[in-house]
């Protein structure tokens, strides 16, 4: 049932194409806060986080920020206000996150919260296996897909992309997948399965969902790689050549296991085929000659603008016109500039280490922490993910969440 609920809240879709109130995560807050009105213990548990310095941080700092970008908006006198709308859904699905948690503590669960996390990707990434390769199975899935997004992916990728049940498919979802990487360097030790045949399979599994959300998503698994050298230490037991035999077959599988897949039946269905030469478009374009590019990373590159000094300052407090981003900039760093300046898009930022962050002592943690801190700062120049991107802000409660409580859990043991 918890998977269940956890799915819901995270991906955020809508049960009812075009009805924003049957959004998954809307409708987990509502049959929540129903359980709420008649359990004493669950009223309790959410008493004690609603009054928490942590939650009243962040409704400051919400505040704050808006505040702030309507005083800026209307100082320009554009009476922008789009950018509200956003910040308006994301602290709904904040507090939707804090009556989850108030559920999970409830339940006992935290320390499973992690591999309840890891699942439900890996779920999602059997959706979306499933999709590519099967029609019927697709056709069931479009039941959960907005129009536009089955338009474009149809259109624009064969069916190869698009394929998840999520409220976003593309760029929101790939950030996502990029954490989840960083999410198992950290919990591999405690990560419920154990067999290395089962893990390289599930990572084989996520590796094929998150580049059909989107290549930016393995930006993660670099993220990750850096993490596990930063976290390595060279006193610890030295690897037995056993060890390293078998993390070589596991690591060989891995990359067997996700090409077989993208390469098998190119002939008998485009998306398969489609998705390979989208996830090796960088490699291909090297080999031939044409330098390290893509066809996404040239028209990011045209989305880059010149700000004059005023511009960096205090911005233009456009945010979107006419239903488009201001400038049609996808570059979350120059989105946040454009509509308030620097000083709200460094706000911003703090806003969403806030989010993250946890008190700890132990290097790990702390690195952990920092590796997705890091990782928002790399995505914010593609596109909007600090303090803006509603599926990561729901993701990084609950990781948040399972992190303190592993932490608290070390402290009373100790």
């Amino acid at each position: 049932m918890l998977h269940t609920i956890v799915f819901f809240y995270i991906f955020d879709f809508k049960l009812i194409k075009g009805n924003p109130l049957s959004a998954s995560a809307i409708i987990t807050g509502i049959i929540l806060g129903l359980v709420l009105l008649f359990n004493k213990e669950y009223q309790k548990k959410y008493r004690a986080l609603f009054r928490n310095h942590y939650h009243w941080k962040i409704l400051m700092c919400w505040f704050l920020i808006n505040l702030f970008s309507v005083a800026v908006t209307i100082a320009h006198q554009q009476y922008d206000f789009s950018f509200c709308k956003v910040l308006v859904h994301q602290i709904i699905i904040i507090e939707v996150g804090i009556l989850l948690i108030a559920f999970i503590r409830m339940k006992n669960q935290q320390e499973k919260l992690l591999d309840i996390v890891i699942d439900i990707f890996i779920i999602q990434s059997l959706i979306i296996i499933l999709s590519i390769i099967s029609s019927p199975f697709r056709e069931l899935n479009n039941i959960f897909r907005e129009e536009h997004v089955i338009e474009k992916a149809y259109q624009s990728y064969a069916n190869a992309r698009g394929m998840a049940i999520s409220g976003t498919a593309f760029f929101g979802l790939a950030v996502s997948y990029g954490t989840i990487f960083i999410l198992i360097s950290y919990h591999w030790d405690e990560w419920k399965y154990k067999s290395l045949f089962v893990r390289g399979l599930c990572l084989a599994i996520l590796c094929v969902g998150a580049i059909s959300a989107g290549r930016t998503s393995l930006i993660g698994v670099i993220v990750s790689i850096l993490f596990c050298v930063a976290v390595w230490h060279p006193k610890r037991k030295r690897t037995t050549k056993k060890q390293k035999v078998t993390g070589l077959v596991f690591l060989i599988s891995v990359l067997i296991v996700v090409a077989l897949f993208m390469s098998s039946n190119q002939q008998n269905n485009k998306a398969v085929e489609l998705l390979y030469k989208y996830s090796f478009e960088m490699i291909n374009n090297f080999l031939e000659g044409n330098g390290l590019s893509s066809t996404s990373v040239n028209t990011l590159k045209s989305m880059y603008v010149s700000l004059s000094p005023m511009q960096l300052i205090v911005g233009d407090g456009r945010y979107t016109v006419q239903g488009l981003y201001y400038m049609n900039t996808d570059v979350g760093y120059l989105r946040g500039i454009l509509y308030f300046g620097i000083l709200g898009l460094l706000f911003l930022i703090y806003y969403q280490w806030q989010l993250l962050k946890v008190d700890s002592q132990h290097r790990k943690t702390q690195l952990f922490l920092f590796s997705i801190f890091f990782l928002v700062l790399i995505y914010e120049l593609k596109g909007e993910v600090a303090g803006v991107l509603i599926m990561f802000q729901a993701l990084i409660l609950l990781i948040r969440e399972a992190v303190q409580y592993k932490e608290s859990s070390t402290i009373q043991n100790n």
